[in-house]
């Protein structure tokens, strides 16, 4: 039979894989933009190359803060909201670097 301490590490493991993907999500996501951006000469650069860029750290950003929410609220929707955020950022990127010529 499970005790409590063993019950309450099964419930809080989730919440906390969660919490802590999107921390690290958010934290690449800062970490990226503060690196990536300001090297960036925006007049130069085609608006794909933009876009692939805004897609690179917003999605990372959003999708991070969305599993923070999931796991403080414990909401499978804000889990699949963050995903989903992930999934249509990288299709984005993907469309972009297909329909652009970059690999």
């Amino acid at each position: 039979m499970l005790d409590c301490v063993t019950f309450g590490v099964f419930l809080t493991w989730p919440q906390l894989l969660v919490g802590g993907a999107g921390v690290a999500l958010v934290t690449v996501g800062f970490i990226g933009a503060t690196l990536l951006l300001p090297h960036i000469h925006w007049r130069q650069e085609p608006p794909a190359a933009r876009a692939w860029v805004l897609l690179l750290t917003g999605g990372a950003i959003i999708g991070g803060f969305c599993w923070i929410v999931a796991a403080i609220e414990r909401s499978r929707l804000w889990e699949l909201a963050g995903a989903l955020v992930l999934v249509a950022g990288t299709a984005g990127r993907t469309m972009i670097s297909r329909s652009s010529g970059r690999s």
